[in-house]
């Protein structure tokens, strides 16, 4: 291998894997948490949701009118 072409090559690697660095360490961070609004969605509902009007051949996710308590009570058991 000529002297030239690998010191070319090293030259691309380092710029290379200089912005990729500099890339990942200028990206914005994403956000953790989520909305009030997304927060009380944790069961799937249909309440104040939009009812969907489809053409064609389409499937829609069920209706759901109940899904339990959202109240936990914690209980220590002996065993």
């Amino acid at each position: 291998m000529p002297l030239p072409f690998l010191a070319s090559f090293l030259v691309q690697l380092l710029i290379g894997v200089g912005s990729m660095v500099i890339g990942y360490l200028t990206m914005p961070k994403a956000a953790t948490s989520q909305p009030d609004e997304l927060r009380d969605m944790d069961e799937p509902t249909a309440e104040s949701r939009p009812i969907p009007v489809l053409f064609g051949e389409l499937d829609v996710a069920p209706n759901v009118l109940w899904w339990g308590d959202k109240a936990t009570t914690s209980r220590k058991v002996s065993a």
